[in-house]
């Protein structure tokens, strides 16, 4: 959606949501990933299911979660 205000796009809960069940996450391995920046995978949980907002902050630090998880299990499994 976009933010009219800002004249930025930012992603629907739903969004987010189909981006981390398609890569294969849990709340709580997202969480884990973010570490000690203070986001629990309650929190995130509460952000997919809209009853906490959603803002461009919290959408890059989940993303950059999921990317850092993947390309994670990606060299744990190259090493295999």
């Amino acid at each position: 959606r976009l933010d009219y205000l800002t004249g930025v796009y930012l992603m629907t809960r739903l969004e987010l949501k189909h981006i981390r069940e398609n890569y294969g996450f849990s709340f709580r391995q997202i969480a884990n990933e973010i570490g000690d920046r203070g986001l629990s995978h309650q929190y995130i949980s509460l952000i997919e299911k809209g009853e906490k907002p959603l803002n461009k902050e919290l959408e890059q630090r989940i993303l950059n979660a999921i990317y850092k998880a993947d390309m994670k299990r990606m060299e744990a499994n190259n090493g295999k």
